[in-house]
């Protein structure tokens, strides 16, 4: 996790089962839980990527919600990609995605 003052980049890597979803899902409520805080999760480096792992995401953008802090995905690797879309995912966030899913 890197960033500037007020905003988190978390970069998550590997694959994402359910043990290592909770630990995203922790790390990500944790950022959004600070009200003007601008968090930009990046999923480019994810291999497996788990339903639990896209629950914890879209928990995360709840939250951001009602915090009042800005939640955008700024990458996406395929396997993650399939997962939003089977999931439904890419819909809920689609003002939270950095580029659309095509």
């Amino acid at each position: 996790m890197t960033g500037a003052p007020g905003m988190s980049h978390v970069a998550v890597h590997g694959d994402v089962d359910r043990s290592e979803a909770e630990t995203v899902r922790l790390a990500l409520l944790g950022f959004v839980a600070i009200t003007g805080y601008r968090v930009e999760l990046d999923l480019t480096g994810v291999g497996f990527f788990s339903r639990t792992a896209t629950h914890a995401v879209a928990e995360a953008w709840d939250e951001s919600m009602l915090h009042g802090s800005d939640f955008a995905v700024v990458g996406l690797s395929p396997t993650a990609r399939c997962a939003f879309e089977r999931t439904g995912l890419d819909r809920l966030l689609h003002t939270a995605l950095a580029e659309p899913i095509t």
